[in-house]
């Protein structure tokens, strides 16, 4: 089981539940070192000192990883990436994330 950080259009626990068929249990977290933007679609970029509030999903199955990679469409978008977030305790916690594939953009 793994944890995925998610920022965007992934905060919809509907959508969450119909990509992955479940409501996944999950804890509100802050990834320090990134900005969010939006284009086409919201997608974060590495800024010093910028910070992005989002929720860690717990327990995320391989399968369930696969999904979402097809729906974040890896690798042609994004890439699923581990980074270090801050759980709201505070405590540091490693989760993957979606991050832009190639020169930053999602237009």
């Amino acid at each position: 089981m793994r944890n995925l950080f998610v920022h965007g259009a992934r905060l919809d626990g509907e959508l969450r539940a119909r990509l992955i068929g479940r409501a996944p249990a999950w804890i509100p977290a802050t990834l320090h070192g990134y900005i969010r933007r939006r284009g086409r679609y919201y997608h974060i970029v590495a800024e010093a000192g910028g910070e992005v509030a989002g929720l860690v999903l717990t327990c995320i199955a391989a399968p369930e990883l696969a999904l979402l990679d097809i729906y974040e469409e890896v690798p042609k978008l994004y890439t699923r990436e581990l980074v270090t977030v801050r759980t709201g305790a505070g405590m540091p916690l490693a989760a993957w994330c979606y991050l832009p594939a190639g020169a930053g953009r999602v237009d």
